[in-house]
């Protein structure tokens, strides 16, 4: 029974004066409640519609398309429809939505950005129709003109940490040199001020050392970053190229006398033969002292060598004796634990998890030791041989000729020069694969910059390889991101006030991704990718992802 019809039988029972007066007025107060049900009913779905749409709104502003071809923005206008049907499930047809976006503008501090400008008309079914004033029985709600601006280009510092191990070469290799020279390009086009670093790694990250080779050619280093135990604490720089692998007297002579004649092989086999190839005799002259006597019991080859301007190479110096006496056990411990069973030198029993975390964020605990061209597996030249195989040291160039010697890969720094970017290009991988090398040196290269977002990407095919105990202890229990995010925000000289980190996986294998999405990097930051343009896309969507704000 209608609410009219209990109202009128309600009249007739009643007598008296107020009966009359009543029937005359109910049309006007029933018209008045209907009108308060429906203004009520108007302003709450206005509201609904409103907030669906500035949802939507942001939504487009996040795809950050400065004009947009018919298809795009016909895929706009969708998306806004899908937001206002799952808000407003009651709509009795499809809204009709206006977009507009403008070309790229500048604000007056010179920050670039893209203006929308987006409204949508939507029809809605009234609650009651009691009073017959509204014949449509719909409500027609305009949201009016939303207006969003989206920043582009505001300064940032990226820098992309690179597996650089054996498992990418081939297309995987060609597609991430195409993808970093695409998003670097965007980047630096965005802004002027943003920077760029590239850490490519593996087992530690190579890097390029200013001075050249005894022939002419480079030198690279080995750089980790972290503070070694106590009876890890040597001096890897002196002892990276000094044959200590095998010896197993405890006479200090003898000890001597196999770093000398190795150093002096190096000269013969390396220096000696490299293009134009030199006699002995102009080598010794050169570099090397020919010694009265010779052998295990006095502690000399038959010639000692040593390269001016590199102290390490002279054994028999102070300083050099000082470092073999009290660091030749600990020095020979870390060989062989690097060797078997840990493959690298930051090893669950070498590295001080908290100390490393305390410095990583300067270039003072940033350990380079020198990896000399020699060749493949040969610890009688090259101590940590496992280490860096992607600066290239073991045969990048025919026969190691030092004269021609050239890294395969290097560390860049931060750097808005795009040539300097470009040198990515011409590199080369190998190696074993330890993820948290490259993040930790990433750190000290990153809090160099200046700008305030900063920003790391992580591009990796899997899981670290043959170990993976120090990056899964620094995740999980040592909460390594939200470290390097909290200590770059607390520095001062940084200028930092957002960090971002995202992991993507350039492999279809989904397990590593989540694992670091739950122990670093969020579910939202952790993607996976594995085609160019769908690198692209991703790392451009992070250069631009800045929220977009609402605007007058």
């Amino acid at each position: 029974m209608s609410l009219i019809s209990r109202a009128g039988k309600w009249i007739k029972r009643e007598s008296g004066a107020i009966a009359p007066a009543f029937a005359i007025m109910l049309p006007a107060m029933l018209a008045m409640l209907d009108f308060s049900l429906e203004s009520s009913n108007l302003m709450t779905e206005k509201a609904q519609v409103l907030h669906a749409t500035d949802e939507a709104s942001l939504a487009v502003a996040a795809m950050g398309l400065s004009s947009m071809t018919e298809e795009q923005l016909e895929a706009s206008q969708a998306l806004v429809a899908k937001y206002l049907e799952y808000f407003i499930p009651q709509m009795k047809s499809m809204p009709q939505v206006s977009i507009k976006a403008a070309n790229n503008n500048s604000s007056i501090d010179g920050v670039k950005y893209i203006s929308y400008e987006i409204s949508a008309k939507v029809d809605l079914p009234l609650m009651l129709g009691i009073s017959g004033t509204i014949e449509s029985g719909e409500l027609s709600v305009d949201t009016g003109i939303r207006k969003v601006k989206k920043y582009t280009s505001i300064p940032a510092d990226y820098v992309f940490v690179v597996d650089f191990s054996t498992s990418q070469a081939g297309n995987p290799l060609k597609i991430l040199k195409s993808v970093v020279k695409e998003v670097s390009e965007f980047a630096l086009e965005k802004n002027e001020n943003t920077k760029i670093a590239i850490v490519p790694f593996s087992m530690g990250v190579p890097v390029k050392l200013a001075d050249k080779n005894e022939r002419g050619g480079e030198k690279v280093a080995c750089s980790v970053m972290f503070v070694p135990n106590a009876e890890y604490d040597i001096n890897y720089a002196f002892w990276a190229d000094k044959r200590i692998h095998d010896v197993s007297s405890k006479d200090d002579n003898t000890r001597l006398y196999w770093m000398d004649e190795q150093r002096r092989k190096y000269y013969y086999d390396y220096v000696r033969t490299a293009s134009p190839g030199m006699d002995w005799k102009e080598v010794a002259a050169k570099w090397c002292v020919k010694n009265a006597q010779k052998g295990a019991k006095v502690g000399r080859a038959e010639y000692s060598c040593k390269t001016p301007g590199e102290p390490y190479t002279d054994l028999f110096s102070a300083e050099s004796q000082e470092i073999i006496a009290r660091e030749y056990d600990r020095a020979k411990q870390a060989a062989k634990y690097h060797y078997s069973p840990y493959y690298t030198i930051v090893n669950e029993k070498s590295i001080d998890y908290e100390a490393t975390l305390e410095r990583m964020f300067s270039d003072d605990a940033v350990i380079n030791f020198p990896m000399p061209w020699t060749g493949n597996g040969d610890r009688n030249y090259r101590t940590f041989e496992g280490m860096c195989r992607n600066g290239g040291w073991y045969n990048h160039v025919s026969n190691n000729d030092l004269s021609r010697s050239t890294a395969r890969s290097w560390l860049i720094e931060l750097t808005d020069d795009i040539n300097k970017i470009n040198e990515f290009q011409d590199m080369l991988q190998e190696g074993w694969t330890q993820t948290s090398s490259g993040l930790l040196r990433a750190v000290p290269v990153m809090a160099k910059g200046t700008n305030k977002r900063k920003v790391f990407v992580i591009l990796s095919d899997g899981d670290d390889y043959p170990r993976s105990e120090v990056t899964n202890t620094l995740l999980e229990k040592y909460k390594v991101c939200d470290r390097i995010k909290e200590g770059l925000i607390e520095r001062t000289e940084t200028n930092t006030s957002r960090v971002d980190i995202y992991y993507i996986s350039t492999n279809t294998a989904t397990a590593r991704v989540k694992y670091w999405a739950d122990n670093c990097v969020g579910a939202t930051n952790a993607k996976t990718s594995t085609t160019k343009d769908d690198l692209i896309r991703v790392i451009k969507g992070i250069i631009t992802d800045e929220t977009a704000h609402f605007s007058s």
